[in-house]
């Protein structure tokens, strides 16, 4: 609902497809800055606390974005500014998000905890924008951001409510954050498989992704649609994700996911590609859906492999290298907003494609060390005095 509705505002503000992108762009830039420290944060400190913290930021910023709509349309500037404060949150609230689901579940387990997380995201991801949609017609940008701060409210409450089983104290380093980091460095660089994954995953999130910042440029301006439209459209994506999470959460392991990663890629660019040259409204939205069952069922795999594959004491620091791929995104957010104005939105979005069918294929190409990815949890060393 916050990310509908904040393109939403901007659109309606300055009446400009760069505008959308600079504002879901300046949401990401704090990925690239803050998610090391935040990383390194969640492998020191008790991670359910770290993310309940975040969760309160986001609420206080959703709140504010209340009070000024509801008493005045806000400055560009304005939107800008929030929408960095809300990006800040949210890389600190990620790497503990993600490094608490193996604290809760046994090894064995993973992926299926993975992809049914992934259907509980998706689902609000389907209401969300659907209901931020009808809510925009009848209770305005200020009224839909005062059910999005109450909804933190809630969220905060129930990961206080959380039983998270205690870490082991060696894995909560003690020396400076900036050796933290340069330890989770070097870390990577001894595994290139892990290495490999996590550039590989940047792949169609930091090139394909941006697209869903010209969502209501699509709606208004390509597809003749208004807020309703606008809901449908981000909706049928959700549930595309969603039934691409619930195949995953009752696969077993795969043989070779990076092979699979490769296809649903791939997919994922064709995809965009495809709506890029699409102007009727329900191939649109069936298309959509196929973006999003693709790209989810890519992020789960490679967040399995490498939950599955790291070691928890570095855990927070690479899954927070992980997330730095969405700082990325502002770069092709900018030039997707860039492109939009100077050509069409149609002409961004399959660009972005392209980009994803090319990245995909030379990146599979050029890491070897892809072939050694499993999702199949490491066996464990053997006991003292017992032959393993």
């Amino acid at each position: 609902m916050e990310q509908l509705t904040l393109g939403w505002l901007a659109l309606t503000i300055t009446d400009s497809a760069f505008w959308v992108g600079a504002v879901s762009g300046a949401r990401a830039i704090p990925f690239l800055v803050l998610s090391p420290f935040a990383g390194a944060m969640a492998d020191r400190v008790d991670r359910k606390m770290l993310l309940a913290g975040s969760q309160l930021a986001t609420g206080v910023v959703a709140a504010t974005m209340a009070v000024l709509n509801l008493t005045g349309q806000p400055h560009i500037g304005t939107v800008m500014g929030l929408s960095l404060a809300l990006g800040a949150a949210w890389a600190v609230n990620n790497p503990s998000r993600q490094t608490l689901v193996p604290q809760l579940v046994p090894r064995e387990s993973l992926m299926n905890a993975i992809a049914l997380n992934s259907v509980g995201f998706n689902i609000s991801r389907t209401l969300g924008p659907f209901l931020s949609g009808v809510l925009l017609r009848f209770i305005d940008v200020g009224g839909v951001f005062v059910i999005t701060s109450s909804m933190y409210v809630l969220v905060f409450a129930s990961t206080l409510a959380m039983r998270v089983p205690a870490r082991r104290p060696q894995e909560g380093p003690r020396e400076s954050i900036w050796r933290n980091i340069a330890e989770g460095g070097r870390y990577l660089r001894q595994h290139p498989m892990l290495r490999s994954m996590v550039l590989f995953s940047f792949i169609p999130v930091g090139l394909g992704m941006p697209y869903m910042s010209l969502m209501p440029v699509f709606a208004r301006d390509v597809l003749g649609r208004e807020e309703f439209g606008l809901g449908l459209m981000l909706a049928a994506a959700g549930i595309g994700a969603v039934t691409g999470s619930v195949i995953l959460a009752t696969a077993g392991a795969l043989r070779r996911p990076a092979r699979v990663m490769l296809v649903m890629g791939t997919a994922f660019g064709c995809f965009l590609v495809g709506f890029g040259l699409s102007h009727q409204f329900p191939l649109s939205l069936g298309i959509l859906m196929l973006t999003g069952a693709s790209l989810m069922a890519f992020n789960t795999i490679s967040s399995t492999v490498i939950q599955t594959n790291v070691d928890d004491a570095f855990r927070g620091r690479v899954m927070s290298v992980l997330m730095m791929e969405f700082g990325f995104t502002p770069l092709f957010t900018f030039f997707g907003g860039v492109v939009a104005q100077a050509f069409s939105p149609e002409a961004a979005v399959m660009t972005m494609g392209i980009a994803v069918v090319v990245g995909m294929i030379s990146a599979y190409a050029l890491m070897p060390g892809l072939k050694y990815a499993e999702m199949s949890p490491p066996r464990p060393p053997a006991e003292p005095g017992r032959r393993g």
